[in-house]
């Protein structure tokens, strides 16, 4: 991460694997990382107010391209083909948003395929 208004860069990960697709909202960093060489992926969340990185979806399948505005993440799923999944961090629940999609954005409660 590089913060802009002190000019420094800060490492966010602590494992070596490969990171990909970092987003930012608020004090809230989401990104994957590759977890096997099948390319599954877990995606992650980093919180920079309290320096803690934690799990919030286990890459049982390939997981891709997270976006988050405020407690929600948007994220291709691929289980069979493409879906669209939002993921509520609050309540942990995972929502299937559209089939034949990826790379989602959200903005507010609107979001983009």
């Amino acid at each position: 991460m590089y913060d802009l208004s002190t000019l420094k860069e800060t490492r966010i990960t602590t494992n070596t694997s490969e990171h990909y697709h970092p987003t930012i909202y608020g004090n809230t960093i989401v990104f994957e990382r590759k977890i096997d060489e099948m390319f599954h992926k877990d995606i992650y969340i980093y919180d920079l107010s309290t320096s803690s990185e934690t799990r919030v979806i286990k890459g049982e399948f390939y997981y891709s391209s997270p976006d988050i505005y405020g407690n929600r993440i948007v994220y291709t799923g691929e289980v069979g083909g493409d879906l669209v999944l939002m993921h509520d961090l609050s309540t942990s629940q995972d929502t299937t948003i559209a089939a034949d999609a990826f790379s989602p954005d959200i903005y507010g409660d609107r979001i983009v395929l």
